[in-house]
């Protein structure tokens, strides 16, 4: 009798273990999904940060050669 109880013992260990071990790879699979959207969001957003930082670099540059155009004009009108 002891025998069997050790058995039925064993088999509801086994049982449960498996139902724990199934959470588990769910939990898992779900960080894995939850994972793969952060870094596709991560990678949009970081093209769309490089986008606009390379459009803020051509303002800077577009500024930087108006004033220079500007401060040669100036220069060249008070020669005259």
């Amino acid at each position: 009798m002891e025998l069997q109880s050790e058995i039925l013992d064993t088999s509801r260990r086994k049982s449960v273990g498996q139902k724990e071990l199934k959470n588990l790879h769910n939990e898992i699979s779900d960080t894995e999904e939850k994972l793969d959207l952060v870094k596709k969001t991560f990678n949009m957003k970081y093209d769309q940060l490089k986008e606009a930082c390379l459009q803020a670099q051509n303002y800077v540059e577009q500024f930087k050669n108006s004033q220079g155009y500007s401060a040669t004009t100036a220069a060249e009108s008070d020669r005259r």
